[in-house]
């Protein structure tokens, strides 16, 4: 069976970071999360094999994806799990990944892409997986992999993996503008335990930015935007593309996940493609997209 699949980004509308839990090496963090109309396009090719063993191959138009270990690659992990976890074997797997989110910009496009193979192999293997299986299934490939799978307006806690949907936002653009330069994950937590190894501070609480959602204000929310990985970075690109974004008609703009992507909250299209236009000058990663209330979505079969 052939399938394709939409696998689309997500922003952080808010991101604190909380205690390190000791014994997973890993941070709670309180956040809000939103997907947006910037999408991967994934295709699954799956048939029975003349083997006992799977085979998954991966195929990218992403050069740095390409020099990774196919082993590495969140879709291999993602594929292999469902295998795994379902004793399924004896296929072989294609799948091939046409990237426009970018790498390594807190967009979790990898983490969409994995997920996007999870729905896919449920489809192809007629929903073998209920949603709860599913869903634990994938938070041992990423922490943004469960969120991903459905998408729209949460609050996650936790580790990231405690998800709860809130009122869909609408009705507004979000111009994302990805810096030259990356930022890892695992890197910008090492530089926050750094900072913060002496230093206490007041957790940010997110009930204003709540408030704001369920009144459905995007003026109030882009004003309480907040991500504490902005303090951690430091970054004068990411200042300089939030100033330009403001000066340019945005109601708020953040950096979203661990960086290095910022993005802007417009009300109007007009003064959005302007931005864009702007930002572009310098940039060369700049998307105009919307929120939506849903995650991986199976575009056609045959």
């Amino acid at each position: 069976m052939n399938l394709t699949l939409l696998a689309p980004a997500k922003i952080n509308l808010y991101l604190e970071v909380l205690k390190k839990i000791p014994s997973q090496h890993l941070h709670n963090i309180e956040t809000i999360m939103q997907t947006v109309s910037l999408f991967d396009l994934v295709s699954i090719n799956c048939n029975k094999s003349n083997t006992k063993k799977n085979k998954i191959e991966i195929f990218t138009d992403c050069n740095c994806l390409n020099r990774l270990p196919k082993f590495k690659n969140l879709c291999y992990i993602a594929a292999d799990s469902f295998f795994e976890s379902n004793k399924i074997y004896g296929f072989s797997l294609s799948i091939k990944v046409k990237k426009k989110i970018p790498l390594n910009a807190g967009l979790a496009g990898g983490s969409s892409d994995a997920a996007a193979v999870l729905k896919g192999l449920n489809c192809i293997f007629k929903n073998t997986c209920d949603a709860l299986f599913l869903e634990e299934i994938a938070k041992k490939i990423g922490t943004d992999v469960p969120f991903l799978l459905s998408g729209g307006t949460v609050v996650a806690k936790g580790v990231g993996t405690q998800i709860k949907k809130i009122k869909s936002l609408e009705s507004f653009y979000v111009l994302i503008c990805k810096p030259n330069f990356d930022i890892f994950t695992e890197k910008a937590y090492k530089k926050f335990d750094k900072k913060y190894e002496m230093e206490s501070y007041e957790n940010n609480g997110m009930d204003d930015i709540i408030s704001a959602i369920n009144v459905a204000s995007i003026k109030l929310v882009a004003e309480k935007l907040y991500n504490r990985f902005e303090v951690v970075a430091q970054s004068s690109v990411v200042t300089f593309i939030k100033s330009l974004m403001k000066q340019n008609g945005a109601l708020g703009a953040l950096m979203s996940g661990t960086g290095s992507s910022v993005f802007g909250i417009f009300k109007e299209r007009e003064k959005a493609d302007k931005c864009k236009k702007v930002l572009k000058k310098s940039f060369k990663n700049v998307f105009l997209c919307e929120p939506i209330n849903f995650g991986c979505k199976i575009l056609g079969k045959n």
